[in-house]
């Protein structure tokens, strides 16, 4: 009797346990697998970190893709938030209509009155879901007060510097009218620190800008810091031909050959202010260049001795900027002396052989004319001046 009992029973328990099985597994395929859930979601089809560029009004334009990652249909928000108030977070959010699965959206921003350079972050928040986060950098308009502000300190500094070097002209050699003939420029700019100051401080402001500059700059772009070099270093090209421009012509005879050519004269007016351009794109390389080595080392305790960040402050390259730039504009100035009292004193050596003829040989005055008109060779004078050697002698004269 136990020997039956015990036997049905096993084979009751067999099916039973069998039955359970079944019931777990079918219990199991129903339910959905952890990584099929069906919460929504929202995300940036590009996640990665953007930086941005001010338009011509100033603002920052942002075109935003999202896309519904989930299997269900997601709905949101999307908020800028600021770093630092600085701004970013005045931008009212932007609500995200319900997207379905795989779907995407684009959502347009708009910001401005932010203070630059700023880093933001777009919150995208999904109803009943996560919220996911990219990160936004604003960079510096194209220039700034603190670059244009300067260059224009630079370019009326070289106006009266040019303004100062003719009065001393006037004063300590003779007073010399605008219309002064002087000769062509000579193109030795091997022979001129200025222009050596600026085309080597050109290269280097290009460097820095294109590697050593940090994303988020103070007082340019870096596309503004380039371009203002480059320019600058164009403005050193360019000074000359202002002279050129404005000179005369006329036909002369060689006394030698009998031949006759074009001779080409300037005049002093021309000659100042082809000087002064010249010794603006000096100043003025100086000046990026002092700017961009702010932007890189304004963190560092050397570069300052005071806490301010003002790049005209007590730091080590806005002293040495002053220095070196005053000593450029007297010695620019200098050269521009030097080189209208060489011209003069061929002048005079002129009017001194003249009145020697004459001397000699009195009929000469009615078809010479007056000694006073006479005419010394025009000297070439290079375009940056090279060092000046003797009073009469043919030598350029460096600025």
């Amino acid at each position: 009797m136990d020997v039956r009992t015990g036997a049905f029973d096993h084979a009751v328990l067999i099916p039973g346990r069998a039955l359970a099985v079944i019931l777990l597994m079918l219990v199991v395929g129903r339910c959905p697998a952890y990584g099929d859930t069906q919460k929504p979601s929202l995300v940036f089809v590009d996640g990665a970190a953007a930086t941005l560029s001010p338009n011509s009004s100033g603002a920052f334009e942002l075109d935003v893709p999202i896309r519904s990652a989930a299997s269900v249909d997601a709905a949101g928000s999307l908020k800028l938030l600021d770093e630092k108030d600085n701004g970013c977070g005045k931008v009212p959010p932007q609500a995200i209509a319900k997207l379905p699965q795989g779907n995407m959206s684009v959502v347009h921003l708009s910001v401005a009155d932010v203070s630059l350079p700023a880093t933001c972050y777009l919150e995208l928040r999904t109803d009943g879901g996560d919220t996911v986060l990219k990160q936004l950098k604003l960079v510096q308009r194209y220039v700034t007060s603190a670059v244009v502000t300067p260059l224009w300190y630079c370019f009326w500094l070289s106006i009266g510097t040019a303004i100062l070097a003719g009065l001393a002209i006037g004063l300590l050699i003779a007073w010399i009218p605008p219309w002064f003939k002087l000769g062509s420029p000579a193109w030795e700019f091997a022979k001129s620190w200025t222009s050596t100051t600026t085309l080597v401080g050109g290269v280097l402001a290009t460097a820095l800008s294109l590697s050593a500059l940090p994303d988020l700059t103070l007082y340019a772009s870096k596309a503004g810091y380039s371009a203002a070099a480059l320019l600058v270093s164009l403005v050193v090209v360019v000074a000359p031909f202002i002279y050129v421009a404005l000179r005369r012509g006329s036909f002369e005879k060689d006394a030698t050959s009998k031949v006759y050519s074009v001779g080409y004269h300037g005049y002093l007016w021309t000659f100042l202010l082809s000087c002064a351009v010249t010794l603006f794109g000096g100043l003025a390389q100086i000046v990026i260049l002092s700017l961009l080595l702010h932007e890189v080392f304004r963190g560092y305790r050397f570069w300052s001795v005071s806490s301010g960040l003002d790049p005209w402050g007590w730091n080590f390259w806005s002293i040495a900027t002053c220095v070196l730039g005053a000593i450029m504009c007297w010695y620019a100035g200098y050269s521009m002396y030097l080189t209208v009292g060489l011209q003069k004193e061929a002048d005079n050596d002129a009017i001194a052989e003249k009145k020697d003829r004459h001397a000699k040989d009195r009929n000469l005055v009615d078809t010479e004319g007056p000694p006073e008109t006479a005419k010394g060779p025009l000297l070439s004078w290079p375009v940056l001046w090279s060092h000046y050697v003797a009073v009469g002698q043919v030598a350029p004269i460096e600025a």
